[in-house]
C-alpha cells in the first residue's frame, strides 16, 4: 500500500510528535475521520458509536503517537491510554452536536498535538514493484465458493473451531497487497509492467507454496476498471462488497477497520489528499465513493490471464489516473 508511515525512532518510547503542521493529506484524512465520527454521534448511537469509530473504524490511530506496529500488525501501544484519548476526542465532538464544522475543529485541536511525523511511503522494498502477498489459511474467500448458506456456515464453524483449538488453517490462499511504488507517478501508467510484476510474484508463490490454489484481494481498488483489467472476468464476477459492518460481524470484532482497504482512496497517486473523494463521501452521508470489494479467482486462471496480457501486442489505450492508489 502506498501511503504514510510513522517516522519512528529506534527507541522504546514510540513515535514522536510532529514538530511542524500536518501535511495536506494528514490534515485532510484526520478531518474526514472526525467528520465520520461526528456523523456517528448525531445519526448513529451517540457518543458510544462515535468513540467506536475513532478507536477502530477511521484512520486515526496510525497517525498518532499511540500506534504500535509489529510487522503488519497495527494496534494501540497502550490500549487504556488510546481509549482515554478517543474519549477526549469524542467529548470535543459532542461539544457541538449541531454544528459539525465547529465540532470537527474542536476535536482536531485535541488530535493535532498527538500526530506524529509522517511521510509518503515509497516501495517498501518489494522485489515485485507495487505488489506483495501473504500466504494465508483458508478464510474469507472460501465463503464465496460455498454452495449455499449451509456449506458457508460449516466452513466458518470449521475455521473458528481450528482457531479455538490452536490449529493452523490449510494455507491454500494468497492475499494480494498493492502499494504505489512509483509515487508521485501513477502506478497504472505502465500496465504491462504491473502485469509482469504480478505474474512474477504469483510464479514465486506457486514455486514456494505449491498448495496455494486461490488468489484474493479485498480492496476499494476492485471497484476500479484499470485494476480489474489485470485479472480474469471471474475475479469481478464473483466479487462482493464488504462493508465495515459486514467485516466487523464476520470477524467477531478482531479486524481493524481503519486500513487502506477502505481509506486508501482518499490519497491521490502523488501522496496528496483527495478532496474530491472526500466531498463525495460527505455529500453521500458517509458512503465511501469506492466500496471495498472482495474478489478472488483460481491461481492458475489469474496466471493464464496475465500470460495472455503479456503476449498481447495490441496497443493499450492511454492509462487513466485513478482516484488514488493505496490499498492493503
Amino acid at each position: 500500500m502506498s501511503g504514510y508511515t510513522a517516522l519512528v525512532p529506534p527507541t522504546t518510547n514510540g513515535p514522536q510528535p510532529a514538530t511542524s503542521p500536518p501535511s495536506d493529506f494528514v490534515a485532510g484524512i484526520v478531518r474526514l475521520g472526525l467528520w465520520f465520527a461526528h456523523r456517528e454521534l448525531t445519526h448513529g448511537s451517540g457518543e458510544r458509536a462515535a468513540r467506536a469509530a475513532l478507536e477502530r473504524r477511521v484512520p486515526l490511530l496510525r497517525l498518532t503517537r499511540f500506534v504500535a506496529a509489529t510487522g503488519k500488525e497495527v494496534g494501540p501501544r497502550d490500549p487504556v491510554e488510546w481509549s482515554e484519548f478517543c474519549g477526549r476526542v469524542t467529548a470535543a465532538l459532542a461539544s457541538s452536536r449541531r454544528d459539525v464544522e465547529r465540532g470537527v475543529a474542536a476535536a482536531f485541536g485535541v488530535v493535532e498535538p498527538e500526530l506524529v511525523a509522517v511521510v509518503p511511503r515509497p516501495s517498501q522494498g518489494s522485489p515485485f514493484g507495487c505488489w506483495s502477498a501473504t500466504v494465508v489459511g483458508d478464510g474469507i474467500a472460501d465463503g464465496q465458493r460455498a454452495r449455499g448458506p449451509i456449506e458457508r456456515m460449516v466452513r466458518r464453524v470449521g475455521r473458528v473451531a481450528r482457531r479455538t483449538l490452536g490449529l493452523s488453517l490449510p494455507e491454500h490462499h494468497v492475499e494480494l497487497h498493492f502499494h504505489n511504488a512509483v509515487q508521485p507517478a501513477s502506478p497504472f501508467g505502465d500496465r504491462q509492467g504491473l502485469a509482469r510484476d504480478l505474474r512474477a510474484l504469483l510464479g514465486d508463490v506457486a514455486a514456494r507454496h505449491p498448495v496455494v490454489t486461490t488468489v484474493w484481494c479485498h480492496s476499494w481498488l476492485n471497484d476500479r476498471p484499470e485494476f480489474l483489467a489485470l485479472f480474469p472476468s471471474s475475479w469481478d464476477r464473483d466479487g462482493r462488497v464488504r462493508t465495515q459492518r459486514n467485516v466487523d460481524v464476520e470477524s467477531g470484532g478482531r479486524v481493524r477497520l481503519d486500513t487502506d482497504n477502505w481509506w486508501g482512496q482518499f490519497m491521490r497517486h502523488d501522496g496528496s489528499f483527495h478532496h474530491g473523494n472526500a466531498e463525495r463521501c460527505r455529500l453521500s452521508g458517509g458512503e465511501l465513493p469506492h466500496p471495498n470489494r472482495l474478489c478472488h479467482a483460481p491461481l492458475a486462471e489469474v496466471c493464464t490471464h496475465l500470460d495472455d496480457l503479456l503476449r498481447s501486442r495490441t496497443k493499450e489505450p492511454a492509462a487513466t489516473t485513478p482516484a488514488g492508489e493505496r490499498t492493503s
